[in-house]
C-alpha cells in the first residue's frame, strides 16, 4: 500500500520539500529497516494465527507438522507478498523521483493480529509514504505496482503448487506443498485486499487514474482466486492433521 502526498491529510512524519535525485538503485534509510522489520513479523504472526486459531475455524487439532507448515508457508508468503509489493511502490516512486519510504503503524500492527485471531486479517500494517511532484496518472501506476506485484506471485506459486502436488510424494512433499498454497494464497489474497477502492487502499487511487485498469485487475484478481482458492479449502485439503 503506497500513500501519495495528496491521501493523507495531515503529516506523521516530518515533511519531505526535497525530490529525490533519480538514481539507480532501491535507497532505504535505518529507520526504514526497522518498520519494515516489525511489519514483516506482525504480518507473519498474524497469518500464522488465521490458519491456526481455533476463533478463525482452522484449529480442530493443531500438530507439530501443520504447525510448522503454516508459520514456514506464512513466513515466506509474508516477504514475497508484502515485502516484495511494498518494495515495487517504492522502486516505480524513487523512479519518477519522488522520496518513498516505508512507515509501520502501531494500530496497524496491532489490528492484523487481533483480526488473525478471527481468521481474516485486516493486513495494513503500514505503507510506503511518499513525497514529491506525481501526477495521477504516476501515482496510479505507482499504486497498482502493489497488486500486479502479488498477482504474478500468486500465479507463479499456483503453477508451482500444482507442479508439485502432481508430481511430489512423501513427508517433504507436504511441507513444500504447504509452503507454496500457503505463498500463493496470501500473495493473492494481499493483491485483491489492497485493490478494494476505499482510501488509502491502492485501489482507490488505481481507480482514480484508470477505472478501466482497475476493474480487469480487480476481475483477474477475484478469478483466480475463485478458481485456486476456494473458502476452507486451505485447512480442509492442503493443511491435514
Amino acid at each position: 500500500m503506497g500513500w501519495g502526498p495528496r491521501d493523507v491529510p495531515y503529516t506523521v512524519y516530518p515533511p519531505v520539500y526535497a525530490v529525490a535525485p533519480r538514481a539507480r538503485g532501491l535507497r532505504f534509510s535505518r529507520e526504514e529497516y526497522t518498520h519494515i522489520l516489525l511489519a514483516v513479523g506482525a504480518l507473519t504472526a498474524a497469518f500464522t494465527l488465521s490458519f491456526l486459531s481455533p476463533l478463525g475455524g482452522g484449529a480442530g487439532s493443531v500438530t507439530a507438522k501443520r504447525a510448522i507448515q503454516v508459520i514456514l508457508g506464512s513466513a515466506v508468503a509474508v516477504v514475497t507478498g508484502f515485502l516484495l509489493h511494498e518494495l515495487m511502490h517504492k522502486a516505480v516512486a524513487q523512479r519518477y523521483g519522488a522520496w518513498a519510504e516505508f512507515r509501520s503503524n502501531r494500530m496497524g500492527l496491532i489490528f492484523a493480529l487481533i483480526t488473525g485471531l478471527f481468521g481474516i486479517v485486516f493486513a495494513a500494517p503500514g505503507a510506503v509514504y511518499i513525497a514529491g511532484p506525481l501526477s495521477r496518472e504516476q501515482n496510479g501506476k505507482v499504486s497498482i505496482a502493489g497488486p500486479l506485484t502479488n498477482f504474478v506471485l500468486g500465479l507463479a506459486f499456483t503453477g508451482a503448487w500444482i507442479g508439485t502436488s502432481l508430481t511430489l510424494g512423501g513427508d517433504i512433499a507436504s511441507y513444500v506443498n504447504a509452503v507454496l498454497f500457503l505463498t500463493a494464497y496470501i500473495n493473492v489474497f494481499l493483491g485483491g485486499f489492497n485493490m478494494v477502492p476505499i482510501p488509502p487502499l491502492d485501489g482507490s487511487k488505481v481507480l482514480r487514474w484508470n477505472p478501466v485498469i482497475w476493474v480487469v485487475t480487480i476481475a483477474a484478481i477475484a478469478a483466480t482466486f475463485l478458481a485456486f482458492f476456494i473458502p476452507g479449502f486451505v485447512t480442509r485439503a492442503i493443511l491435514p492433521p
